[in-house]
Order: C-alpha cells, then sequence, then structure tokens
C-alpha cells in the first residue's frame, strides 16, 4: 500500500509539475504580446505626435 501511495504521489508531482510549465509558458507568450502591443502602440502615438508638430509647424509659418 505505501508503494502505491508513493507512486501515486510521483504522478500527481509529475503531472503539477507540467501544469505549472504550461502555465509559465503561456504567461510567457502573453507578455510578449503585450509588449508587442504596447511597442506598435507607442510608435503610433510617436508617428501621431510627429505629424501634429509638422501640421502646428506650417500653420504658424504661415
Amino acid at each position: 500500500r505505501s508503494a502505491d501511495e508513493i507512486q501515486q504521489l510521483k504522478k500527481t508531482t509529475g503531472s503539477l509539475r507540467d501544469e505549472l510549465e504550461s502555465a509559465q509558458y503561456q504567461l510567457e507568450e502573453e507578455v510578449q504580446k503585450t509588449r508587442l502591443h504596447n511597442q506598435n502602440e507607442i510608435q503610433h502615438l510617436k508617428q501621431t505626435v510627429e505629424r501634429l508638430r509638422d501640421e502646428l509647424e506650417t500653420k504658424n509659418a504661415q
């Protein structure tokens, strides 16, 4: 009986380890997606600021 319990605990430990690794992988993937999204948003905002600055300079030059 003790051997069966040990075997079951090893199996449970292995399953939990696999679940943890999977969760860590998914978290890393989400972090990468979020970083990419943020970088794209920052680039878009920089372009918008540059365009608005150019428009303002053009209007001030007139």
